[in-house]
């Protein structure tokens, strides 16, 4: 490998790591790893730290996910402080400083990364007998995906935190995205909140914009919205000719989108799949929200006769 091309081993060796952290992979064909530019899957180092730093310094939201669930956590990529120094100044007092320190420097060595404890807590137990695990973030459309796996439970600065092995193999998911289902208005579906824990109690009814099979968006009528991105947050769904579904999400986004009457505030749930009866009820909820899309849209073009573009 001292001239850049890689060995049939190495390739091999590649191949399997990719298929064993990302088993829905269309792997390409061996010899792409050299010469495609532009190729999905990286493998490199310095290409998985690079990943890691933007992780941190861009304080992404993760979704830690191990591979024999389909449940996900999230957490945040944390920092290794050094410890506290003490020193000693004038008429022998001893004071403790912070030392000199590059933040998140500890990544460049290459060893492992921490992550805060994950939400939902339950997820700090499985995440330590999780054979592999994918960690993921999103930039813009794109999902980007490291595999990795669990090293030690540690503690900095009396923060318990996790630490996971550098990952070993990496790739760009340009197909991560969820199909949604716009619901319409007949559907009446919305997601009820309590909020017990504010000066004046209050419970709150958004309208779901739309819903996909792990997660919804809702219309968020306040600016500033008070959800916020990566807290958990408690609520039932409720839609026509439906029971009342409890469930608990992570936020995962809130932005602005243009519609005919100006724009919308949406915020974006990742419901935690806690169970597949769950999984199951909310691909309904979706499947619902299709047909009665499809339904309303076959009604209002019923009449329609179209251009005749072959004459």
């Amino acid at each position: 490998m001292e001239d850049g091309t890689i060995t049939i081993e190495e390739i091999s060796r590649i191949k399997k790591l990719v298929l064993s952290y990302f088993p829905d992979s269309k792997f390409l064909e061996a010899e792409n790893l050299e010469t495609e530019e532009k190729s999905d899957v990286f493998y490199e180092e310095s290409s998985i730290i690079s990943y890691l730093q933007t992780m941190f310094f861009q304080e992404s939201l993760v979704e830690m996910q191990p591979l024999e669930t389909t449940r996900v956590f999230f957490t945040h990529v944390a920092d290794e402080l050094p410890e506290l120094e003490m020193i000693q100044v004038a008429d022998r007092e001893q004071v403790i400083v912070e030392p000199d320190y590059e933040a998140g420097s500890y990544l460049k060595e290459g060893r492992h990364f921490l992550a805060l404890p994950l939400t939902p807590a339950i997820g700090n137990a499985q995440i330590r007998n999780a054979n592999k695990i994918v960690a993921r973030f999103f930039s813009g459309t794109i999902a980007i995906e490291l595999g990795c796996t669990f090293k030690d439970q540690v503690t900095i600065r009396d923060q318990p935190m996790l630490c996971f092995n550098l990952p070993e193999v990496g790739r760009v998911n340009r197909n991560f995205r969820t199909y949604r289902v716009k619901t319409s208005e007949s559907m009446e579906a919305r997601a009820n909140f309590d909020f017990p824990h504010q000066l004046v109690p209050e419970s709150l009814s958004y309208q779901i914009y739309d819903v996909s099979a792990g997660g919804i968006s809702l219309v968020i009528p306040e600016d500033p919205p008070r959800f916020v991105v990566g807290e958990e947050y408690k609520f039932t769904i409720n839609a026509l000719d439906m029971k009342p579904l409890p469930v608990s999400g992570i936020v995962r986004s809130i932005s602005k989108v243009r519609d005919k009457k100006g724009y919308l505030i949406l915020c974006g749930i990742k419901i935690d799949l806690e169970t597949m009866a769950l999984a199951t009820e909310l691909e309904h909820l979706a499947a619902k929200a299709q047909r009665i899309y499809m339904r309303e849209l076959s009604e209002k073009t019923a009449d329609l006769e179209g251009v005749n573009l072959i004459k």
